[in-house]
């Protein structure tokens, strides 16, 4: 799975078609804190080419931090591991991902073989 939503990159060019793939996720129980980092492409083509994703103010993920609290429309880890359990790890996250200003009018992409539901 991975997400559609429209992407200017740092230098202005827009990239309509942008393939956002779930690229890292990590959670520190002990500090109450946990991290999911998407890889920008160009369009899912350039994903299945093994092409480089899009740096992203100098990085190529764009990253959501979880604290023990929420804050601006970002759940608090709590939520995050509560939905991971329900859905799983990846399913869970995209799912957040959906809820945050950032990804609002995103589209589901599937991949090969996954199913729709």
């Amino acid at each position: 799975m991975a997400l559609q939503k429209v992407y200017t990159d740092p230098y202005g060019c827009e990239h309509s078609d942008a393939y956002w793939k779930l690229d890292f996720y990590a959670f520190d129980l002990s500090a109450e804190q946990g991290r999911m980092e998407f890889a920008i492409y160009h369009n899912e083509a350039a994903r299945n080419s093994n092409k480089k994703p899009i740096p992203s103010g100098g990085q190529t993920r764009l990253g959501v931090t979880f604290t023990n609290e929420s804050a601006n429309s970002i759940p608090s880890v709590a939520t995050v591991l509560s939905d991971m359990a329900k859905h799983g790890p990846r399913k869970a996250l995209y799912l957040i991902a959906k809820q945050l200003p950032e990804f609002a009018g995103s589209v589901d992409v599937l991949e090969d073989g996954q199913a729709v539901e």
